[in-house]
């Protein structure tokens, strides 16, 4: 499955969100659908125009490459997201090699999330960390409709700004999400 391309069309009718109207996304070879998920998730939910959904290649200073991600004119990373569960290893590694980007993590639980921003609390100060947690029984169902083509058109919940109401590839979804920032 590595190195599939993904190609999501996206209709945003939250004027808040305004989105790219498609986007291509390549699997990584470690990447399960569940990640490329999460990192489409992630994508709709913290996107600002120069976010790249497929991050950069490793190079000699970073030996890891982000699962989405934004960087400087300098090619320094600015904002740098992971899957979870991540290898602490790793993460302490991005951390110390991209010292002014925000990390991102994402999960599909909450609990999985709280543990992380745990470690990190001890060992890192605040400013730079937050986890999107999404609905575990809405990435399982969405990883079975995760198609070569897809297409994603998510409203607003009027109510509650954590909660969303999508159609993926023809399936309605009702989820939430969480920001947990640290």
């Amino acid at each position: 499955m590595k190195g599939y391309r993904y190609r999501i069309r996206l209709h945003s009718h939250d004027p808040q969100r305004a989105l790219p109207s498609e986007i291509e996304m390549i699997r990584r070879e470690e990447e399960t659908a569940r990640e490329i998920l999460l990192r489409l998730m992630s994508f709709v939910m913290a996107y600002e125009p120069e976010l790249e959904p497929n991050g950069r290649p490793s190079t000699e200073v970073m030996p890891y490459s982000a699962a989405l991600g934004r960087w400087s004119m300098e090619e320094d990373p600015l904002l740098w997201m992971e899957c979870l569960p991540i290898e602490w290893k790793r993460l302490k590694k991005i951390i110390t090699k991209a010292p002014r980007a925000s990390i991102l993590l994402a999960t599909d639980s909450r609990a999985e999330g709280e543990v992380a921003l745990q470690k990190i609390r001890h060992d890192y100060k605040a400013g730079r960390f937050m986890v999107l947690c999404f609905d575990h029984a809405m990435i399982a169902e969405m990883q079975e409709l995760l198609e070569r083509q897809n297409e994603l058109t998510i409203l607003p919940d009027a109510i509650d700004p954590w909660a969303f109401q999508m159609d993926y590839n023809g399936n309605w979804f009702e989820g939430f999400w969480e920001k947990l920032d640290y």
